[in-house]
């Protein structure tokens, strides 16, 4: 089974990186913070403060354990203890710290165009993806990316899903459409 994993806007908090402290840490040319391409960022990683908001119409929702956004997943303390051994493999953890405490960004560096089954991916009249479908079987990592939607989703096998759910984390939503979600 693979999923598409999307951040519970509904229930949690979303993740940002401001521009301005992600060019101060890395680098004026840096776009790090809106940039989904799979580049290492651990040899000039330098901790950095992410920033909470609410996406909808509610007032107050808590900080999700874990959050999806631009191919990099937050992950408080708790996340981070559940999940590294799975996550370690592909990609890697950068220290953030935020006002509730400190927490990673998983880096996800893994990629899988080799699995990408393009005789099940559509795409519409207007060049939009409408499906991607995959050969389950030559799936190596149990999270991942592929260059077909510009590295914009990220996707995960039962693997990472069960990992999720048998830790009780929260924050994410799983859903078998496989199709990104629109901006």
């Amino acid at each position: 089974m693979i999923y598409s994993i999307h951040p519970d806007v509904e229930k949690f908090q979303l993740f940002s990186i401001d521009g301005k402290f992600a060019r101060k840490a890395l680098g004026e040319d840096t776009m790090f913070h809106f940039d989904e391409s799979p580049i290492s960022y651990s040899g000039v990683w330098k901790p950095m403060e992410l920033e909470f908001y609410i996406s909808g119409k509610q007032k107050t929702l808590p900080l999700p354990d874990i959050s999806q956004h631009y191919g990099r997943l937050f992950l408080n303390e708790k996340a981070y203890v559940a999940l590294k051994d799975i996550l370690e493999p592909s990609g890697e953890f950068l220290p953030v710290f935020y006002a509730d405490g400190t927490g990673y960004l998983f880096n996800l560096l893994a990629l899988e165009d080799n699995a990408l089954n393009k005789d099940l991916c559509k795409k519409n009249e207007w060049g939009e993806i409408v499906w991607i479908g995959f050969n389950e079987e030559l799936i190596a990592n149990p999270i991942f990316r592929i260059e077909y939607d510009n590295f914009f989703s990220v996707f995960c096998t039962e693997k990472f899903h069960s990992a999720y759910m048998d830790a009780e984390l929260n924050g994410l939503v799983f859903t078998q459409n496989l199709a990104p979600e629109p901006v």
